[in-house]
This record gives structure tokens, sequence and C-alpha cells, in this order.
């Protein structure tokens, strides 16, 4: 391993159908290019071979020409598999399966090269699943976006919470004469 050079990607960079290279490793170009087997195209699909066996991602622009170690490269023909749609099939629930189905090694999972050629999936037209990509992927923006505005709503109310507590524990507000349940009782609040 290098400080620079050619990104090197590994099991631990492949979660939730993407690459993420947060623990970058890099490669001399020269010992890239004596492994050219492995130098990845954009399309590429990457299957983790061991350990974290289901995680899959495809390589996107920018993780064309990084190699890599221990991952299952599967090159689609481009005039009828997207990679991009193999990879959201090998995502789902049905994919998931159909690998864990093909693992071998009770102590050690791990999956056979040879093996993955046998996975069954769903093979429409090109056309078809490239829309079926594009839904999807405005699906799940859709979804991201949601999930952070309910998680920014949670930190806000966390945070109104705590000012609230604050503020009646320091007395700066009153709540004596407050009813927890339903606000209409004069009796004095309590926790219980």
């Amino acid at each position: 391993m290098v400080d620079d050079g050619v990104r090197y990607l590994q099991s631990l960079h492949i979660k939730n159908n993407q690459i993420v290279f947060a623990r970058p490793y890099f490669v001399e170009e020269e010992w890239s290019a004596e492994h050219s087997k492995s130098v990845l195209k954009v399309d590429d699909v990457l299957i983790v071979q061991t350990g974290d066996i289901g995680q899959v991602a495809v390589v996107p622009e920018e993780f064309a020409g990084a190699n890599c170690h221990a991952l299952i490269i599967v090159s689609p023909r481009r005039d009828r598999l997207s990679g991009a749609f193999l990879s959201l099939f090998l995502n789902s629930s049905f994919g998931f399966d159909e690998l864990k189905r093909i693992q071998t090694g009770a102590l050690h999972p791990h999956l056979n090269c040879g093996l993955v050629r046998d996975v069954r999936f769903p093979f429409p037209p090109l056309p078809e699943q490239l829309a079926i990509v594009t839904f999807l992927v405005r699906a799940q923006a859709e979804v991201d976006a949601m999930v952070t505005k309910v998680e920014n709503a949670l930190d806000r109310l966390q945070e109104y919470r705590t000012a609230l507590i604050t503020a009646a524990v320091t007395g700066k507000i009153d709540v004596r004469n407050q009813d927890v349940r339903d606000g209409a009782s004069d009796a004095p609040a309590s926790l219980s």
C-alpha cells in the first residue's frame, strides 16, 4: 500500500449498493498494471466474495480505473445488461437470498466465482432495465430526502425538549399548576 496512486477497493468499501471510500487504500500504478485483470470499468458490478457476503455495488465513473482485492467483478455485456440494474437486483432481498444460496463455508462464508454464474435473476430488455433503474434511483432519492427531513425534525424536537427541561428546572417557566396529561388541573405536576 502507498499513500497515493491507484485506488484499491476491498470488501470494506462496498456498503448498501455504494462504494464508500472513507478508508482509502492505494496501490502503485505499476502494480495495478501488472494486475490488469482486476482493473475496474464503469458499470462493472462488484460482489463481496468473503466476509460480508451480499454487499454489492456498481462501479461509477469516479472509480473507473481503480483496482480491487477479494471482490468478484461481473462485467456485463453493455448491449444486453445494465450493471446498475444487476446491482439493484442483487441488493434486493431476492438477490441477497440468491447470493446466500450459493455461498460455501460455514465458519468463513465465501462466494465461489464460478457459482455466481448460477444466480437466477430477471432479464428484461435493456430499455426496460434502464427504466427500472431510473425509477428506483428517483424513488430512493425521494425516500432519502424524507428520511433527512424526519431526522432534522427529530433533532429540533430533541433540542426543544432539552431547552424546555432546562427552563423548567431553572425556574424560568412555572410548571406547578399544569397537569401534564390534559393541562386542565390546578394540581402540582408530578413525575409519577
